[in-house]
């Protein structure tokens, strides 16, 4: 999670607590462990933590004492969708990006959109996962074509995906080419053909409409 994010939370959200509310960072990671020996576990966490901040990988960092806190942890990286729609207007993108550039589109959408809308960034760290949000009052034109289809353009120039855990769905099976090539794409309307021929399972997701239509079947 970015300081946006975290910002957004603690703005927008009912109930929640900043762990870490003396020093503003640049992100913020959350990390939930499980074991067998509570004591035992708990102080291998610990002493994670310490030499992590002894060899500077972080600068600070706190370790949930009970279920409540660690509820509090949770709340604020789950709620971040909840409190960006209180806001307004939410662009919401789902991208699978090499973890070593993972940020690096949030900072250019910030150059792209400058004081128009607000851009913030999380996600899963270890898969190279990122929620890309751009916030605004309203929708607009204008945002929009700062946003689209850049998104998509850098992504695949990235070789990313423009879709991760939330899958590619109704809005974005048109542009499934930027993440598959056409000889992909058209494999997978071959299966698709094969195993629903008359499209009725899960209609118009994922695959171009395009692709299934009858010439290019046959």
């Amino acid at each position: 999670m970015d300081r946006q994010c975290i910002d957004l939370a603690m703005t927008h959200l009912e109930g929640v607590h900043n762990p870490l509310p003396v020093s503003p960072y640049k992100f913020y990671v959350l990390i939930e462990t499980t074991g067998s020996d509570e004591s035992y576990d708990k102080a291998k966490l610990e002493a994670f933590l310490l030499r992590s901040m002894e060899d500077g990988l972080v600068a600070d960092g706190v370790i949930a004492q009970d279920i409540s806190q660690a509820s509090n942890f949770w709340r604020i990286r789950e709620g971040i969708s909840e409190a960006s729609v209180k806001v307004g207007a939410v662009y919401k993108y789902d991208l699978s990006i090499p973890v070593e550039k993972l940020y690096d589109i949030v900072e250019e959408m910030r150059s792209r959109v400058g004081d128009t809308a607000e851009v913030l960034g999380y996600g899963h760290l270890g898969d190279g996962n990122l929620h890309l949000n751009i916030l605004s009052s309203k929708y607009s034109d204008n945002i929009l074509a700062q946003i689209e289809p850049f998104v998509y353009e850098w992504t695949a120039g990235h070789r990313g995906s423009i879709s991760a855990e939330h899958g590619l769905g109704l809005m974005k099976a048109e542009k499934i080419h930027y993440s598959k090539s056409p000889e992909a794409v058209q494999l997978m309307a071959s299966i698709k053909k094969l195993m629903d021929p008359n499209s009725i399972l899960n209609p118009y997701k994922v695959l171009p409409q395009s692709a299934l239509s009858p010439e290019q079947g046959s």
